[in-house]
């Protein structure tokens, strides 16, 4: 009876571990990277809040600031399968612009305020990281023969970056 009582014992726990065993998946380190076309279009606004209260002025990046298109390259690695991880995508994306030119009518940004006609020099940077995990919903591509796959997750942008003017008046130079 021992023997049979073994014999039941090893046959349930090979049941559970095949039941439970899923198929490893490697882990893969992947990298790309791409050229996009950056056109600044919009308004950068400028908030001094000191004792009299908040103040909020706004410069137009291309009219104002004379900010031009450029083509810029983007990057990313990503690191899927390491078991109980989500995956992990870092991509970085660089977007530097300046621009030069006179100004066509005056504007206010912050403290300065530039008058018609003077010679504007600017720069605009807004690079970013976006660090991305994702976990896939387990076993829909094997229930689907692989044609279908889901995954959820979460993102998280970060963006460093700031505008700087200098204008030159020609009438009081």
């Amino acid at each position: 009876r021992e023997g049979g009582a073994m014999k039941k014992a090893a046959l349930i726990a090979g049941a559970i571990l095949a039941a439970t065993t899923v198929q490893a998946k490697a882990i893969s380190v992947s990298a790309g990277g791409g050229v996009w076309h950056e056109s600044p279009s919009g308004w950068v606004e400028y908030v001094d809040t000191n004792v009299y209260g908040t103040t909020k002025t706004t410069v137009d990046v291309k009219d104002d600031l004379n900010l031009s298109s450029k083509n810029r390259g983007e990057g990313w690695f990503k690191i899927t399968g390491i078991p109980l991880l989500p995956d992990l995508k870092v991509q970085y994306t660089q977007m530097k612009f300046s621009g030069s030119g006179v100004v066509n009518s005056s504007f206010v940004f912050g403290n300065i305020v530039v008058p018609t006609k003077s010679y504007v020099d600017s720069k605009l940077r807004a690079n970013q990281v976006d660090f991305t995990l994702t976990y896939g919903v387990p076993f829909l591509g094997s229930l689907s023969g692989g044609r279908v796959k889901v995954s959820w997750g979460a993102n998280v942008k970060v963006i460093d970056g700031y505008v700087k003017v200098k204008y030159y008046n020609p009438t009081t130079n």
